[in-house]
């Protein structure tokens, strides 16, 4: 039996995040390139849906803004990593989108339910010490 873990809640030390990249790599969110940064994942459960592109849009017009101010951003969806994206894909994002099939970092977050497919569109910030800051969002796709 699987053991129980409860959901992450603002102020908690998060766990190292490793999830595969659709370029093949494996993308460590505390490695020394990332640290130090605040952190914003994008956890968008069906990638091709309007909603997921609209918040894809509206991120990647914010991204410089985001930047410059000491944030790197991640998208994590529920999909293999090589898997289509549908309009996505041709959307060249500046940041990158990572697989998570399992939904392993939706549950971390307390973000699905028991199906196992989350609901929403969250957006989850981390401060540079690796302590979540604040969860924003899941509102349903």
């Amino acid at each position: 039996m699987a053991k129980h873990v409860d959901p992450l809640s603002v102020g908690d030390i998060v766990p190292p995040i490793r999830l595969p990249a659709r370029d093949g790599t494996t993308l460590a969110i505390d490695s020394d390139d990332i640290a130090g940064n605040y952190i914003v994942l994008i956890l968008c459960p069906d990638v091709g849906s309007p909603k997921a592109v609209s918040a894809f849009k509206q991120f990647k017009d914010r991204f410089d803004t985001l930047v410059s101010a000491g944030a790197k951003l991640f998208a994590i969806c529920l999909t293999q990593p090589h898997a289509a994206l549908g309009p996505v894909e041709k959307m060249d994002l500046p940041f990158p989108i990572l697989s998570d099939p399992e939904g392993r970092i939706f549950h971390l977050f307390g973000l699905a339910n028991s199906s196992p497919k989350p609901v929403g569109i969250t957006t989850v910030i981390l401060r540079p010490n690796q302590h979540l800051m604040a969860l924003i969002g899941n509102a349903e796709s």
